[in-house]
């Protein structure tokens, strides 16, 4: 199995195995967010994480190699760690100063909204996206990412 080191061809498996797992992953997001919204943020990342373990345990390790592999080179260290990083809501300045960046739309934009645009982060209070009260979270295809990377020994 071939996956080209992009992260829309990577999103693009993701959404195969997930739609294949059954898993309804939008529904997921959005309840991610009704569930940070609501208070209830530890109950919902141990929801995802059951949830990305379960899968990851039915993916083979022939095809988590090769989704690690491309992931490696399609996303950059930055990037990984700010999936490492948002597993725990966090706001933008926290998220950039823990890669080692100032708070600036450049680097909010070359670190933070690809992933946000692909789903695999995203916004605590979407529908405000300018709110001083914003915070990102790994969505569950940000945790696969990081599973597989850690499973194939990458991360």
């Amino acid at each position: 199995m071939g996956v080209s080191a992009t992260m829309e061809a990577i999103d693009d498996v993701f959404d195969k195995l997930l739609d294949f797992a059954g898993v309804i992953h939008n529904d997921i997001t959005l309840s991610a967010i009704a569930s940070v919204q609501a208070g209830t943020i530890a109950e919902n990342i141990k929801v995802i994480d059951n949830q990305s373990d379960e899968l990851l345990s039915a993916v083979g390790s022939t095809i988590a190699n090769t989704l690690a592999s491309a992931i490696a080179v399609a996303l950059s260290d930055k990037e990984i760690k700010v999936l490492d990083i948002a597993k725990q809501s966090v706001d933008r300045k926290g998220l950039l100063m823990s890669i080692g960046l100032k708070n600036l739309r450049f680097n909010y934009e070359s670190y933070v909204k690809p992933l946000e645009m692909n789903g695999w982060l995203t916004m605590t209070i979407p529908d405000k996206p300018t709110s001083p009260n914003q915070k990102y979270l790994t969505t569950l295809k940000g945790r696969l990412v990081l599973e597989i990377l850690k499973k194939s020994g990458i991360e």
